[in-house]
């Protein structure tokens, strides 16, 4: 993850990927578009919760096999990944990716 103050120009932007991928029916098209994209290209995040705001934009490069049994749960509108275990609030931190 490697922070950068503006996005390149030319970067598609998820609601044009999804737009240009004709996959704008369901709220869980967008993760299964992510998803297929990674492995490809360059994925740029930008935090918005008050907490992590300060991180602005974000270029990430995610392994290939990085949400290897992560399971999709969708809502009304909207729709998120959830990885297989959740870590008790007790325990010691663990890398987000396991």
């Amino acid at each position: 993850m490697r922070k950068i103050e503006k996005l390149p120009k030319g970067t598609l932007l998820h609601r044009e990927a999804k737009y240009w991928d004709a996959t704008q029916i369901f709220p869980s098209d967008g993760i299964e578009l992510l998803m297929r994209k990674l492995p490809e290209n360059t994925i740029f995040c930008k935090f918005v919760d008050g907490a992590h705001k300060h991180n602005g934009i974000v270029a990430i490069d995610f392994p290939e096999d990085c949400f290897d049994g992560w399971e999709t749960h969708s809502l009304r509108k909207d729709t998120f990944l959830e990885p297989p275990v959740r870590q008790l609030l007790a325990s010691k931190p663990s890398p987000w990716s396991r």
